[in-house]
């Protein structure tokens, strides 16, 4: 695509975020950027460019791009999948943040659409065509916190499509939750060492108005429910888990006076 186009695309999203676009107009602008996403060919170009740029408004039209392109998974050749693997993972990463922005990263509607991308091909591809996808986004969670807390959305994701109300047929409903249950020594670790960590972070050292442990521990414990519904009774015992959990409910008892302590914890 050639840069004067990008312009023209870029200039309509700003324009469909102003506030002072008429409502008329911003529907233009809307079938506007639709008709961009009809072209296959236009619209990875569009999603590779728009999802690295820095305004969360370009990422979001990047990240409709690339999931309109992931919807086709079953038709695509080889190489277009192994291209969107590795964009699926960079932005589980968070590779197209700075560092620092990434560390503090709070748009919660682009970690989740980030989420449905991914939930999307484990459920397409894994793990028949991708069979540690996984055991990447595990590894992947272990080396920031961000992507920690993305892991905990997917998983409670991923979990919701493998419920009754799910989309999947229950034939590949059953090969997911098998796969899961294969890993659920690993998926337990995890939860654990959250638990402890956060712990740690937050209330054995007074620091509440920390945002980062605090999402992530919303997160986890969002999550974490669902799967120790499923796994085996004696690897929960086996584990910390339930000594993690106990000690945050009492410390979260203890300073439930506290303003700081943000009143989602109270139904944990």
């Amino acid at each position: 695509m050639q840069e004067n186009e990008l312009n023209e695309i870029k200039s309509a999203i700003d324009q469909t975020h102003s506030t002072t676009t008429p409502q008329t107009q911003r529907k233009q602008l809307y079938d506007y950027l639709d008709q961009q996403l009809r072209d296959d060919a236009k619209c990875k170009q569009m999603g590779f460019y728009f999802i690295a740029l820095q305004e969360d408004r370009y990422r979001l039209f990047g990240y409709h791009c690339i999931r309109k392109i992931a919807k086709k998974w079953g038709s695509m050749c080889k190489p277009d999948k192994d291209e969107l693997k590795q964009l699926s993972m960079a932005l589980f990463e968070f590779k197209y943040f700075d560092k620092h922005d990434a560390a503090q990263y709070n748009n919660a509607l682009l970690k989740q659409k980030i989420s449905e991308l991914i939930v999307m091909l484990m459920c397409a591809a894994w793990p028949g065509e991708w069979p540690d996808l996984l055991t990447q986004l595990l590894a992947i969670a272990g080396q920031n916190p961000i992507s920690l807390e993305m892991l905990f959305i997917v998983l409670k994701d991923l979990y919701f499509q493998c419920g009754d109300s799910g989309p999947m047929t229950e034939k590949r409903k059953k090969r997911i939750k098998d796969e899961l249950m294969k890993q659920g020594a690993q998926i337990l670790q995890i939860f654990e060492a959250t638990l402890m960590r956060c712990y740690q972070q937050i209330f054995m050292q007074h620091n509440t108005s920390n945002q980062v442990p605090m999402n992530i521990l919303r997160r986890c414990l969002e999550s974490m429910p669902r799967y120790l519904n499923q796994f085996p009774l004696k690897g929960i015992l086996e584990s910390q888990i339930l000594i993690g959990l106990a000690k945050i409910l009492q410390s979260v008892a203890q300073t439930s006076s506290n303003s700081n302590v943000p009143s989602c914890y109270d139904d944990y």
